[in-house]
């Protein structure tokens, strides 16, 4: 997984003389065959401020993969992944960006979005 980050936006401390975002693109989440290294899928992102994303988590059942991430209209979230093909199968609003966690359920039912001091659940279904 690739942290993406903007550059610039520093404002002076009027906050008078603010630079524009420079958006960085590139992959967010690969799987890679080990020991080849060969690509089995990416997750292509584009992050237009400046943010931590944290550590990816994957089910213990090995079917889901949830990265936090920016998205162009809806802002923060959580996109819930397929491990066999890479498909974003869902984007989840996420409670905020900065200080986040998130997991899934023992029995990889459930997905979780822990940020500060907010706790969201999800259920993921069959």
């Amino acid at each position: 997984m690739k942290n993406l980050r903007a550059f610039g936006g520093n404002c002076d401390r009027s906050g008078s003389d603010c630079s524009q975002w420079t958006p960085d693109t590139g992959t967010s989440a690969e799987l890679r065959e080990l020991p080849s290294g060969r690509l089995i899928w990416s997750v292509s992102g584009a992050a237009k401020a400046s943010s931590s994303y944290g550590e990816p988590a994957i089910s213990r059942d090995g079917r889901y993969a949830l990265i936090l991430m920016l998205t162009e209209d809806r802002g923060p979230t959580a996109a819930l992944i397929s491990m066999e093909t890479g498909e974003v199968l869902q984007e989840i609003p996420s409670p905020g960006m900065s200080e986040c966690a998130i997991g899934f359920s023992r029995d990889s039912s459930a997905a979780w979005i822990s940020c500060r001091s907010r706790l969201v659940m999800y259920d993921i279904g069959p």
